[in-house]
Parts: C-alpha cells; structure tokens; sequence
C-alpha cells in the first residue's frame, strides 16, 4: 500500500473568521532594488490573494483569524515564504525576492529527462491529481513546465515547474495556481513527499444544477479526510464525526527477518560455491514440502505487524489545551484513524490491488522529526511537514479532492 508524506500547507477552517485586517508592503529586486509589478501575493490554500503595482506595493486584505502563510512568487524569482499569525500581522511587509541563479535545467545536476512528461507524465498526474473519481475532471492546463529527473541512487523521481501550475478542478469547482516546490517519489520506501502552495479561486456559474453538484461533490471530499478529522479532534468531535481513533504500533515480523536471513545464508553459500546464478524456484530444494509451503508463506507476509489497542481512545488522551486557541496533540508510533461512516470507493480497492467488499476507511498517521504538533482553534496544525500519512489518506488525500481551508459546510 502506498505511503506518503502530504505537505501541502493545508491549514484548515470550519467557520468564516475573517477580519478586518490588512497586510501591506512593497516588493522588489533583492539585486538592483527595482519594484517588481504584477508579483503574486497569497494566503496559502486559500482564495485571498492579490498582485503588486507598478510600484511594487500590494495590500491583503481581510486578514482570517489564525496562522497562515503568506506566499509571494514570481517566474524568475526564488519563492518567499512567511508564516504570519492574525494576532501578529506585521505593520508593513518589505520583501526583497532573490533572483534565481540558474535555470531549471542548470540547477538539476544532470539535467532534466528529455520528453519526460510523455514518459512520466501519467505517473505524475495519478500521484499529483489523484485517482479518485473526481481525477478525471481534474486537469493541469499548463503541464510543458514540469521537468523530471530520475536518480538511480536513491530511487527517486522528482519533479520541477518553472512557474505556477494551472489547474482546473472541474469536479468541486475550483480553478488552483500551485506553485510547487518539490515533488519526490521514492520507489525503493514507496513515499510520495511534495511541497507547494496552492491558490483557490471559485468558479462561476449561473447554472444552479453544477453549482449544487459542485456543492454535494465538495461535501464528498470533505467527509472522511485529513481536513475533517483535524476539526473534529480539536472540538472533540471524534465520536459525532464518525471518527475511531486506536493506538497503532507497527512491530517488526521476527519470523520473517529469520526467514531471510536462511535464504541469505543459502544465497552465501552456493555464492562460496561459485554458483553465481541462484534459481529461485528451486531454492528450497532438499527442504520437505510441508517446511517449503510455510517458508513460502512467511515470505508473504508484511515486513512489519500491527498490533492495535482492543478499544478506541478518546481525543482528549491525546490533546490538551495550551490556551484559549491552541491545542497540543502528542502521540507515539502510529494512530489509526477510521471512519465508520465512509465506506471505501472501489477506485481506492483497485489502486491497492485488493479484491474484497468495501470497508470503512481506514487511515494511519505518525510524526517524524517530534512528538507533537499544535493545532489552532481554525484546526490548522503545524508543522504540517511532521504527519506523515498512510492507508486511505495517503490515497485519497490529493489535488482533486483538496479544498481551500476556508471551505464551509452546507448549512
């Protein structure tokens, strides 16, 4: 089953929590000092956004409650990240955007992969934009600038886009500028890692039938997701949601290490023996039967072996209040996380190769680099680059099925 690392600075919203704040500031060449004029301004995942003027000055406004980032970006020019929190909007933001110093097909050593999006383009799409069943109106209308690269040492395909991708998510209405900033795929672990900041803006329509299908399609990809199980931990929600939550640990397969380790011995010795080609289908031979078909079977099986907790346990054993807006959720080795009330798609059944009536969906979740992360009272978390998903989430959980943070339910 596909693993994955989501970061996409997907921070959340369930109610509208705007205020009258603005931020303004003025953006120029960190080289010459020159104003920089029509430069992209935007609240990361989100639709509020605006563009310099010929002066190089700009003004957000409507500045939501809670912690955002604030993307500035512009083709030629390095990407400029800050993390603003609505408590602490700067007065004025001076932003000095560094050129890039090579092209794309300089900065990759090695180059980049001729023809590539013929070659990998399919890949990049199926892991990108999804499979789900909102994939196939979901498009990148500008797919010439992503650039491949695969490295042999490690195992990795990554992709690059010199300037904003252009995507129009037909399905849930919502035409995406995503300026990417690293794809990876590591066939050897089976991750996916990708960076980027996405921009929303709705589509329009005065047809009320694709307005209320937009509506019920975007209601689809919220239940069950990453999005909706962050707001219903924070509320203590888990159980009204339909949320299971059980501790997870993931335990090494003992049998199996044994297992591989007699095969490595054997692979040794005939290798002693000068018997450099190894014929695996006879490699039990002089073994009996009964000890081959168990053999067989041991190497079958997973690497490693869940052992999960009888009982679901509540939210509250693993998040505490910091303050008034700000949760802390700490755990250790892997959560399970289900959802009674979604069943699983058969798209999701066929990617994973299994051959069995849907289930409830199932995700799992474990932190990287530190035991914890905060989420705020919006059901923002941080550091989003820390979760690292599996299961349903790592399927599901892509650009088809994304939604800006501020998306509200139907009332």
């Amino acid at each position: 089953m596909l693993k994955k690392i989501f970061i996409v600075c997907c921070l959340l919203l369930t109610t509208t929590l705007f205020s009258q704040k603005s931020i303004t500031g003025k953006v120029i060449d960190a080289s010459t000092n020159n104003p920089l004029a029509s430069v992209s301004i935007f609240l990361s995942n989100t639709s509020i956004g605006t563009y310099s003027n010929n002066l190089g000055e700009f003004s957000l406004n409507n500045f939501p409650q809670g912690k955002f980032d604030i993307i500035i970006s512009y083709i030629g020019y390095e990407t400029f990240v800050q993390n603003v929190s609505s408590d602490k909007i700067p007065t004025f933001l001076n932003v000095a955007l560094q050129p890039k110093v090579e092209e794309i097909n300089e900065v990759v050593v090695g180059g980049y992969e001729k023809d590539g999006w013929e070659k990998w383009g399919k890949f990049f799409t199926d892991n990108f934009i999804g499979t789900t069943n909102f994939s196939s109106n979901c498009f990148i209308k500008n797919p010439e600038i992503i650039k491949f690269r695969k490295s042999k040492t490690p195992n990795v395909l990554s992709a690059y886009a010199d300037g904003q991708l252009i995507i129009e998510n037909k399905a849930l209405g919502y035409s995406i500028k995503f300026q990417l900033e690293k794809f990876e795929f590591n066939f050897t672990k089976q991750t996916l890692l990708y960076v980027g900041y996405p921009f929303f803006k709705e589509m329009e329509t005065k047809r009320n039938s694709l307005q209320l299908r937009w509506q019920k399609n975007r209601l689809q990809a919220y239940k069950g997701s990453l999005m909706h199980f962050m707001r219903s931990l924070y509320r203590n929600t888990l159980v009204e949601e339909g949320f299971e939550l059980r501790r997870l640990k993931k335990l090494p397969n003992d049998e199996k290490r044994r297992i591989k380790e007699i095969q490595a011995q054997k692979i040794k010795n005939a290798s002693s023996l000068g018997n450099k080609n190894i014929d695996l289908t006879n490699f039990w031979d002089g073994i009996n039967k009964d000890s081959v078909r168990y053999y067989t079977s041991v190497m079958g099986q997973p690497d490693y072996v869940d052992v999960l907790t009888k009982t679901p346990i509540t939210s509250d054993s693993i998040a505490f209040a910091l303050d008034s807006v700000t949760a802390i959720v700490e755990f250790e080795n892997y959560l399970q996380i289900t959802n009674v009330n979604i069943i699983e798609p058969i798209e999701f059944l066929k990617n994973i190769n299994t051959y069995r009536d849907p289930a409830a969906t199932t995700s799992a979740i474990s932190l990287l680099n530190t035991k914890f992360i905060t989420v705020l009272s919006n059901g923002s978390y941080f550091v989003p680059s820390e979760l690292f998903s599996l299961g349903y989430w790592a399927w599901w959980e892509k650009i088809a099925t994304m939604l800006p943070f501020n998306f509200q339910l139907p009332k």
